[in-house]
């Protein structure tokens, strides 16, 4: 769903939803900016820690991050996706692994990972590229 945040918001309280998380991709944005409209909103970001250099990145989506979360170098080789899902956990926020089958990661990759709350097993976009299920 495309549109600006009070757009968004607007939308999914019409349509009934009574909590809505506002993430974007390596940074926390304020969402008390925004009328709720009577729902939750929970401030996040996408956090894409990379493998290795060969090998694709993780998409972690982080929920419930202060806005001075530092999030971690994004587009170079440094932090696990372990040592993310750490710091997540070290600020309080929690931690969901994102479409993992499309980043072309195996379950002994995953089953590496701890401490993480969910994890995405259906992806719509990720149907065009033949990987919408994490499954194996």
């Amino acid at each position: 769903m495309a549109g600006i945040p009070e757009e968004v918001i607007e939308a999914y309280a019409s349509a009934g939803y009574d909590v809505l998380a506002m993430t974007d991709h390596h940074q926390v944005n304020d969402v008390t900016q925004w009328d709720n409209k009577g729902m939750i909103i929970i401030q996040g970001a996408e956090l894409h820690p990379i493998l290795t250099p060969e090998r694709s990145k993780w998409h972690l989506v982080a929920l419930n991050l202060p806005l001075d979360f530092k999030c971690l170098r994004p587009f170079e080789p440094g932090e696990s996706a372990q040592e993310v899902i750490d710091a997540v956990a070290a600020a309080g926020g929690i931690t969901s692994v994102a479409h993992p089958h499309w980043c072309a990661f195996s379950s002994a990759d995953i089953k590496e990972l701890k401490n993480y709350y969910s994890m995405e097993v259906y992806n719509t976009e990720c149907e065009y590229y033949g990987r919408a299920y994490s499954e194996q």
